[in-house]
């Protein structure tokens, strides 16, 4: 079993100037844009809680982006394949099966909060857009993936949301059926 990095290395990775305070440390979220601090750390705990993101507990962000780097789209190199169809999808992981495993040419995006203004125009030229977004329905009655379908859709009203089945992603679904499942859902 493979320990957890340490907290302040996690954050000093994506430039968080750490303080050996002890308690509640204030910071900036490393997840999403923050012009103020929203979230805040305590290194005796190695926990991490983000107000805005619901990042929280005992836990650091599930993927690592250099320092100083802003959270964009991942696997933009899909955008420069010929194809008149484009995914987009919740997740990096989610990206890669769908791109790499199923052969439908996909780019991520890392939840709502990162689906940005700018976005739209990079699927101008595409006559088909689909949209795999998780289906997981929180404790408290929100569902982050369909949220980011909504905002997505709102700014490509040409879209097509593929709908997924309660509390599976792209990965659950590829994993338990297999390639066939997507093209049977997508087919026109």
């Amino acid at each position: 079993m493979t320990s957890k990095p340490d907290l302040a290395a996690v954050l000093e990775s994506y430039g968080v100037s750490v303080s050996n305070r002890y308690g509640w440390v204030p910071c900036k979220c490393v997840v999403h844009d923050d012009s103020h601090a929203s979230a805040a750390y305590n290194l005796d705990e190695q926990k991490y809680n983000c107000l805005v993101c619901q990042l929280l507990g005992d836990v650091t962000p599930k993927y690592l982006w250099p320092t100083g780097q802003k959270i964009g789209l991942f696997n933009v190199m899909d955008l420069h394949q010929r194809s008149e169809t484009i995914a987009i999808c919740e997740g990096e992981l989610d990206t890669v099966v769908l791109s790499g495993l199923v052969g439908i040419p996909a780019v991520g995006v890392a939840g709502v909060s990162q689906w940005k203004q700018h976005f739209p125009k990079l699927f101008e030229s595409y006559k088909r857009i689909l949209i795999f977004a998780d289906n997981d329905i929180k404790e408290d009655g929100r569902n982050p993936g369909q949220e980011l379908a909504k905002r997505i859709k709102e700014d490509l009203n040409t879209a097509t949301v593929v709908h997924l089945p309660g509390n599976q992603d792209v990965n659950d679904l590829y994993l338990a059926n297999g390639v066939d499942w997507f093209y049977d859902r997508i087919a026109a």
